[in-house]
């Protein structure tokens, strides 16, 4: 009975551990989503404002969205 009572234990804690090691890691590829996020868009930033200040020239972005049906 005893055996029983210590795998189910060891069972117990291995899935709780592998829970919390799902999350950290998830939190941190999250994290890191962010970051590059961040770093692409400032680096957008500096290159377009260089480019346009250098070269004088001029971007235009048009944003469409086409619904399907």
């Amino acid at each position: 009975m005893k055996i029983h009572q210590l795998t189910t234990l060891i069972l117990l804690l291995s899935f709780f551990s592998c829970d919390r090691i799902a999350n950290k890691t998830k939190e941190g590829i999250n994290r890191g989503g962010e970051v590059v996020g961040e770093s692409a868009t400032e680096f957008l930033k500096v290159f377009l404002k260089e480019l346009t200040k250098h070269w004088n020239v001029k971007l235009y972005f048009q944003m469409t969205y086409k619904k399907t049906a």
